[in-house]
């Protein structure tokens, strides 16, 4: 295996299929919704799933690949994105959603002609609408700091949040990334070197 891949068994489970990651505020919406709805306040305006009003997904399916360094892109959806302690990864029936799913290569040729910069080509894919929540097939729940302790759910679990919350209160409060660490101090050390002149 690629060492800057997953760990396994976590690797084994993603591998070959489709998913939404999201936060647990999020998962609240998508339950209350009844579907996952495309994003009108996202964080990437100029994304490429938010140029196709769509939901953009992982497809580590055939027609995804991987490119060296692409991990250190998409690894941050294990947590670090919601600056959370735990990620929540959805399942996505893709044999149901063949009609407005653009898969991993269908969304890499697109975006390169479209050349929309926020884009992780080789496995980004792109959902055009709503995806109804029938689609969800498992739910994983991702620690940050030990990704391979994830726990799977089915969508229909009972007392589905309050399991959710059980686990996260039981997991260390997430760390801060090295880089926030560094451009905090930085800023610090500017913030001082102005006060004293």
């Amino acid at each position: 295996m690629d060492p800057e891949f997953p760990p396994e068994p976590l690797w084994g489970r993603l591998n070959g299929r489709l998913w939404h990651a999201t936060s647990l505020v999020a998962l609240r919406q998508i339950f209350g919704d009844g579907r996952i709805e495309p994003s009108a306040q996202s964080k990437y305006p100029e994304s490429f799933s938010q140029k196709m009003n769509g939901i953009s997904l992982f497809d580590f399916g055939p027609t995804s690949r991987h490119d060296w360094g692409q991990y250190n892109n998409w690894s941050r959806w294990f947590g670090h994105e919601w600056r959370s302690n735990l990620s929540v990864w959805l399942q996505i029936n893709r044999d149901s959603l063949r009609q407005k799913l653009w898969d991993a290569e269908a969304s890499r040729i697109e975006n390169k002609r479209m050349g929309y910069p926020k884009f992780i080509p080789g496995v980004e894919a792109c959902h055009v609408g709503p995806i109804p929540f029938n689609c969800i097939q498992a739910i994983l729940l991702v620690p940050e700091q030990d990704r391979a302790s994830f726990l799977e759910a089915s969508p229909n679990r009972e007392n589905l949040f309050e399991w959710i919350e059980r686990f996260k209160t039981s997991l260390p409060p997430v760390e801060k990334h090295p880089m926030e660490i560094a451009v905090e101090k930085r800023r610090a050390a500017l913030r001082g070197e102005r006060s004293s002149h």
